[in-house]
């Protein structure tokens, strides 16, 4: 009796871990995986692209036509168009101030002309 008591917990506890797998699979498939691509515009030239994590590094991120540290994370925006990311204002404002012709500065919107 004990055998057979045994032998009902293990394929019910099997059971209910195939059970709780099936109703995960669903779940996960559709979770987001990491992040693995940003875009990126360059604030001297305008041009966004999208760089994987490892490609961008450090922020800012090198522009792999002009070699230059001069491309900050940006986001989509409804209309289309783009933004770079509010975080890294300081740093428009800052050290990319002088070669920033691109973005705006006080809305953050990426220009299709330079600005003056």
């Amino acid at each position: 009796m004990k055998d057979r008591t045994q032998i009902v917990m293990i394929v019910s506890s099997v059971a209910a871990l195939a059970l709780a797998a099936w109703l995960l699979v669903p779940y996960l498939q559709s979770a987001p995986g990491p992040l693995t691509e940003i875009y990126f515009v360059c604030v001297a030239t305008g041009e966004v692209v999208e760089l994987t994590v490892d490609e961008a590094g450090m922020i800012p991120a090198k522009n792999r036509k002009t070699g230059e540290r001069t491309m900050v994370p940006c986001v989509r925006s409804d209309d289309g168009g783009y933004r770079a990311a509010a975080s890294y204002k300081q740093l428009l404002e800052g050290r990319l101030k002088d070669v920033n012709r691109f973005v705006d500065p006080v809305t953050l919107e990426v220009l299709s002309k330079a600005r003056g």
